[in-house]
């Protein structure tokens, strides 16, 4: 299943909201293949999990 997630911020390795966006976009992939759409000021860049772009 493709699943298509809005996160405000996401960021691995930190706190509150940035590292909940990425526990979720994480725990997700696990199953399905994400597509996360977030601020560019809350974010850190662009990352793989296993063979997704992220």
């Amino acid at each position: 299943m493709r699943i298509l997630i809005s996160a405000y911020a996401c960021e691995p390795g930190q706190g509150s909201e940035p590292g909940v966006g990425w526990n979720v976009v994480r725990e997700v992939s696990k199953y399905h293949h994400v597509w996360v759409l977030t601020s560019n000021c809350h974010r850190q860049g662009d990352y793989y999990i296993g063979k997704d772009f992220i």
